[in-house]
């Protein structure tokens, strides 16, 4: 009887550890990821290029809203107010 019983319950042990394993290599890898989110390749994004790209439309736009100068007018352009 006592062998009977507990070989139907044999697979029970591994069963938890399996579970217990999951769950914490579960946690593990969203921990990691949430503690910084940048440096791992599926997250990564060229986010200084992005900038970059974005400041120089917003530039172009400035200088197209901006009125011509007159011809003895000198008014700065954005890229010359950057170096200054």
């Amino acid at each position: 009887g006592d062998t009977v019983n507990s070989l139907s319950t044999a697979w029970l042990p591994p069963f938890i550890t399996f579970i217990t394993i999951l769950a914490h290599t579960g946690l593990y890898k969203t921990a990691r990821t949430l503690e910084d989110p940048w440096v791992h390749p599926p997250n990564d994004l060229p986010s200084v290029a992005m900038q970059r790209a974005f400041n120089a439309r917003l530039l172009a736009h400035w200088d197209a809203l901006r009125p011509a100068a007159k011809d003895d007018d000198e008014v700065p352009h954005a890229d010359e107010s950057e170096s200054r």
